[in-house]
């Protein structure tokens, strides 16, 4: 019963600092310090490395600072991902 107690506020834990480095990041772009922000979006990344909304927000960092390549990779890797997960659920029967 301990060890589920104790992942399961591990979890919550990691979930908790990803929000809050996402959050830091945001508030970081929309002040203007990208550089800063991406450090933040990459920590919050750190603790749950599938965060679309992350991930996208570190694309649109990418493309404002005029690294459009740099942008797609980041949106390409998202979208091969989602495909992933859509044809795994797709196997397993849940869509």
């Amino acid at each position: 019963m301990g060890g589920a107690i104790g992942r399961r506020r591990l979890l919550h834990g990691a979930a908790v600092a990803t929000a809050a480095w996402a959050l830091r990041g945001d508030v970081q772009r929309a002040e203007g310090s990208r550089t800063e922000a991406l450090v933040s979006y990459h920590r919050a990344l750190c603790y749950q490395p599938q965060f679309p909304e992350v991930q996208l927000a570190l694309a649109d960092v990418h493309s404002q600072d005029g690294k459009p390549q740099r942008a797609l990779a980041t949106i390409q890797a998202l979208a091969y991902r989602a495909a992933d997960h859509i044809q795994g659920a797709a196997r397993r029967g849940e869509i």
